[in-house]
């Protein structure tokens, strides 16, 4: 009888240690999580700086919503900013004062604008979801740099050295500034919290 209390005793020791050891893993996995949402919090306010850093200061344009919006949307920030540069000076410029249409969607050259926005933040998330869909739709930012055109051929901008003008921007956007690896890094971490790799 003593061996078989022995063996009952033995046997809710080793189940409670593996029921600790699910805890301990379980706790790990959790704190785990924990680090990488911390990670992400603090990247985020990395890029949110370098962005503000870019984007002149009389611009309306939130560095927190651009950034918010590229992560959301898993889009190229430096793309985004040297759009904006080259379009409209980050809505500072040309049409986009009256329209509020930072990358000049919906503005076309015979003077015609189809689309107002009532801020420029307002304006960020149609372009972004512009140029997912119909220009970087099975092509890479850098392929898209070399011929800027969506799926029917049609090009962005009608100004024949636009992808020169942008490549040429983003390029200093990428060398000038940390955004780019941020970026990159920000993506890591959330597709790693997600499960994704």
């Amino acid at each position: 009888m003593r061996t078989l209390i022995n063996y009952f005793i033995l046997f809710m020791i080793i189940l409670s240690c593996i029921g600790g050891v699910r805890m301990c893993y379980d706790d790990a996995k959790a704190a785990k999580r924990d680090l990488i949402k911390n990670e992400i919090e603090l990247i985020r306010k990395q890029l949110i700086s370098e962005v503000d850093n870019v984007v002149i200061s009389n611009s309306k344009m939130s560095p927190a919503v651009i950034v918010d919006l590229c992560i959301k949307h898993d889009f190229d920030i430096t793309l985004l900013l040297a759009q904006a540069k080259v379009e409209s000076c980050y809505g500072t410029k040309g049409r986009a004062i009256r329209t509020n249409s930072v990358f000049g969607v919906g503005a076309y050259d015979n003077g015609v604008n189809r689309c107002y926005y009532k801020n420029v933040n307002d304006s960020i998330e149609p372009y972004i979801l512009l140029v997912k869909t119909d220009y970087l739709r099975d092509k890479t930012v850098d392929e898209l740099l070399r011929h800027y055109v969506n799926y029917d051929n049609k090009r962005y901008a009608s100004n024949i050295r636009y992808e020169k003008i942008v490549t040429k921007v983003r390029n200093r956007i990428i060398n000038d500034t940390n955004i780019y690896n941020l970026q990159k890094s920000l993506t890591y971490r959330n597709k790693t919290l997600y499960g994704i790799i």
